[in-house]
């Protein structure tokens, strides 16, 4: 979803804190259900799933492992029940 960087800490050399956000978007529907219940029911089990395997990931050796920050309801329409999940993570941008 984006990154941004903290200022230089160096003079001469980059040195910078580098925080990367990333987005999970998870679509789920139920076609017997157009109130959406059935749907937001599903999604505890689908975020669940998608929380296990990114949560603590690390991406390089360098990096911090990927945490939760927040998740919100995208969208409802025709039935679909849009989610996204954000985490982030921090890396050493150095050259």
């Amino acid at each position: 979803m984006g990154e941004r960087a903290q200022p230089n800490a160096l003079l001469g050399a980059i040195s910078q804190r580098t925080i990367c956000r990333i987005g999970l978007l998870i679509g789920t529907r139920n076609v017997r259900d157009a109130s959406g219940q059935a749907a937001a029911d599903s999604l505890s089990a689908l975020r669940a799933a998608a929380l296990d395997s990114v949560l603590g990931w690390q991406p390089t050796a360098d990096a911090t492992p990927v945490e939760f920050r927040e998740g919100r309801l995208m969208r409802f329409a025709d039935g679909v029940l849009w989610w996204q999940d954000d985490y982030e993570y921090e890396w050493d941008l150095r050259r």
